[in-house]
């Protein structure tokens, strides 16, 4: 009989199925509305309905998260082996997620392709015998993974020192480039009034070795 109770009060004592008794002194903390999906407050007179945050990333009007490239405006200045033709134009080259959290180029028909837009200009360009070099300017209107490298790798002109997707660059006659990492710099970011309710227009110099790096080719390739 005495078992039969002890074991009675003990099935009492247990919490319900799937939760914990929380710990001593603990506070519930309350769920801020972008981590449920809730509306947030209007902005700059917009609706509430058509602003979401996504971890980190802004959704506007319903539209996936990887949209919201397409409202931000990002520029790119990079170091290209090799001059694009034609100087000013736009990259529209599906990709394809590849192995080992590669990208690649789409194949036609396959499933799970991307659409992937950028726009370029070439900046600056240089030449010593053969070879080429030429500082661009890109701006993606989409926001694929790599899709910067990728894009002009496919073209012909892949970034310099990129490990990843330049392999095949030869680096013969830039062993003494004060920049040996990939040459990507985020140079711009502009976020229109429509998404945080007032325009904020970033501007990010080029880092240090990038820009010893553009000194270095205007002295010792003085070929254009």
């Amino acid at each position: 009989l005495f078992r039969r109770r002890d074991r009675r009060r003990q099935q009492a004592r247990r919490p319900a199925c799937g939760s914990r008794p929380a710990p001593v002194g603990a506070r519930r903390q309350p769920q801020s509305p972008t981590s449920t999906g809730a509306r947030l407050p209007a902005v700059g007179g917009a609706p509430a309905r058509s602003r979401r945050v996504w971890s980190g990333n802004i959704r506007a009007d319903g539209r996936r998260p990887s949209s919201a490239v397409r409202i931000l405006e990002k520029t790119y200045l990079a170091l290209a082996a090799g001059w694009p033709e034609p100087p000013e134009g736009t990259i529209e080259i599906p990709l394809h997620a590849a192995r080992r959290g590669k990208t690649r180029p789409a194949t036609p028909e396959e499933a799970g392709i991307r659409e992937a837009v950028t726009a370029y200009a070439i900046e600056e360009r240089w030449q010593r015998g053969d070879a080429r070099v030429s500082l661009v300017r890109a701006r993606p209107r989409t926001g694929r993974h790599h899709q910067l490298r990728v894009h002009f790798r496919a073209i012909g002109t892949p970034l310099l020192f990129d490990r990843l997707y330049g392999r095949r660059v030869d680096l013969t006659d830039l062993a003494d480039v004060p920049c040996q990492r990939l040459a990507l710099h985020a140079s711009r970011l502009i976020v229109p009034a429509t998404v945080l309710g007032t325009r904020l227009d970033l501007d990010a110099p080029l880092a240090a070795d990038l820009a010893a790096a553009v000194r270095w080719f205007e002295r010792e390739w003085p070929d254009r």
